[in-house]
């Protein structure tokens, strides 16, 4: 019975974090892309006027894919902002390189 439940814990834990991946890799990708994307949808009527946009995502169920065209709100996973799809060895480079282009300063003043 334990084992049962550690299980379904663990399981959800695992699904929370891999949705969670998954949405912060969908979104570097979006945030790469945002000025094309944006112009694109733009073109659309229903979404020309919209003053901010937000992105999502859900995953499409096999046994109704129906459900894609209008899903609930919890099955939609929504694109965090930009700053928040980084990861930590993506911070911890551009700290690196905040400091090399610091000390770099610093010695190109001395010349």
């Amino acid at each position: 019975m334990y084992s049962s439940l550690l299980y379904c814990q663990f399981s959800h834990i695992f699904l929370q974090l891999a949705l969670k991946s998954l949405a912060n890799n969908i979104g570097q990708a979006l945030y790469k892309e945002q000025v094309q994307l944006e112009e694109m949808v733009r073109k659309m009527p229903m979404l020309r006027s919209a003053r901010e946009l937000e992105y999502g995502f859900s995953v499409l169920d096999k046994k109704n894919p129906n459900t894609m065209f209008k899903p609930s709100d919890k099955d939609v996973f929504v694109i965090p902002p930009e700053e928040e799809t980084r990861m930590p060895a993506q911070e911890a480079a551009a700290g690196l390189k905040k400091i090399g282009d610091n000390f770099k300063n610093l010695f190109d003043g001395v010349n």
